[in-house]
């Protein structure tokens, strides 16, 4: 009996080590910065009500998860993957839409330059096209959800998706640049059900600056995203994508699963470069659960 009840012990405590629980992120400015495009009021609630709450239901799910996983009770794990998404997919949807915003003296609003401007001309024919496209969109999601412009892996080009709930931008196949949250929380209070008038007031306080940077990114590390999305979920380590949703790792399987992904997404040199980079430096500890992408560039630069 106490040999199978430290087995409990042992196996809940190395799985409460590889959870990752997330924080609530501050604000990058005031609650009212954004007004008029945005009330003080809105961005209060939204803030310190609405995404705390997916903060705290992400968590609380997570421990959930960690007791069935130690239990090996796999129905319950199955019934709780639901909550894990929708409200980890809120906190990832809004830490990106939060930078995404910026008061007018602080960069918002205005126009893209640079490489993000020339890729959405390209794609959209002018920045006036991408507006009417993203806003048009947008407006069209059926109850709650997210419009988005993205990167795509595949075609290497800027695109304008959709999704539904607190699904991340990344279950369309597509690197998140800017998210406009078409939930009514976003906007009712100051514009009631036209969900139009906030669509075309927002514009005035995109920080583009924030945008292009995800845009240069994403280009750069386009194939590390394409591993995560070739990777069994399971619990274990968590390797955090370029603007994704983390991909949890056994310890143990982890070089063996980045390996095989990696060689059959792109080729034998991806490999090769894993074994000159990463494999020589990558530690898998269990009370260092996070390798994330500032670590992988750091091994890989090397």
């Amino acid at each position: 009996m106490l040999a199978s009840r430290l087995a409990f012990s042992a196996r809940r405590a190395a799985s409460t080590r590889a959870i990752s629980t997330v924080t609530l992120p501050d604000l990058p400015y005031d609650f009212g910065a954004l007004e008029p495009s945005i009330s003080g009021q809105i961005m209060e609630i939204h803030h310190q009500k609405h995404h705390q709450t997916y903060v705290n239901n992400y968590n609380a799910t997570l421990e959930q998860y960690a007791e069935a996983e130690s239990k090996g009770d796999h129905a319950k794990l199955l019934t709780l993957l639901p909550a894990l998404k929708f409200n980890g997919g809120g906190h990832v949807n809004h830490s990106i839409f939060w930078t995404n915003l910026a008061p007018k003296n602080q960069g918002g609003g205005g126009e893209p330059e640079g490489e993000l401007r020339k890729a959405i001309d390209q794609e959209f024919g002018s920045f006036e096209n991408f507006k009417k496209t993203m806003a048009t969109k947008s407006a069209a999601v059926q109850g709650s959800g997210w419009g988005w412009l993205g990167y795509s892996p595949e075609t290497k080009r800027v695109g304008v998706v959709t999704s539904p709930n607190q699904d991340p931008c990344s279950t369309t196949g597509y690197v998140p640049l800017l998210g406009i949250d078409v939930w009514e929380h976003a906007y009712y209070l100051q514009y009631k059900n036209v969900r139009p008038d906030y669509l075309k007031a927002i514009w005035e306080v995109v920080n583009w600056k924030n945008v292009e940077e995800r845009y240069l990114v994403a280009k750069k590390h386009c194939w590390f995203e394409g591993v995560t999305d070739t990777l069994p979920v399971v619990p274990g380590l968590v390797v955090d994508g370029v603007g994704g949703s983390p991909v949890p790792l056994t310890g143990d399987n982890a070089d063996k699963l980045i390996t095989q992904a990696a060689k059959s997404r792109f080729g034998h040199n991806f490999d090769t470069k894993m074994d000159e980079g990463v494999r020589k430096s990558w530690q898998l500890q269990p009370d260092q659960p996070q390798f994330t992408v500032a670590d992988w560039n750091r091994q890989t630069d090397e």
